[in-house]
């Protein structure tokens, strides 16, 4: 049977761990407002509608607060910065659209 080595893995650094997770932590916020806006209105329309758009809102908060700190310490933000505003936008649309 042939050896095969695998390259050793390459560990992130704490503070990029945290960035990513901070960027990754939208999908947690749309993920959310999706659940209020179509479980939540079917039996409270007004509540569902409000929450939803609140966790909306609230999946802004990570990004800009990694964005922040990836302007204070001088650094790319990556993909995951990206990702964060595609799905913001996308889902903000298709909120929009289905509320409208």
């Amino acid at each position: 049977m042939p050896h095969t080595e695998s390259a050793p893995a390459v560990r992130k650094s704490r503070s990029q761990a945290v960035l990513d997770n901070l960027f990754g932590s939208t999908a947690l916020f749309m993920a959310a407002s999706v659940v209020c806006f179509t479980l939540v209105t079917k039996k409270y329309p007004e509540a569902g509608h409000e929450w939803g758009w609140i966790s909306y809102a609230g999946g802004f908060v990570p990004p800009v607060i990694a964005g922040l700190w990836c302007a204070v310490a001088r650094r790319r933000p990556g993909t995951g910065a990206a990702v964060a505003a595609v799905l913001l936008a996308v889902f903000g649309v298709l909120h929009w659209f289905t509320q409208a």
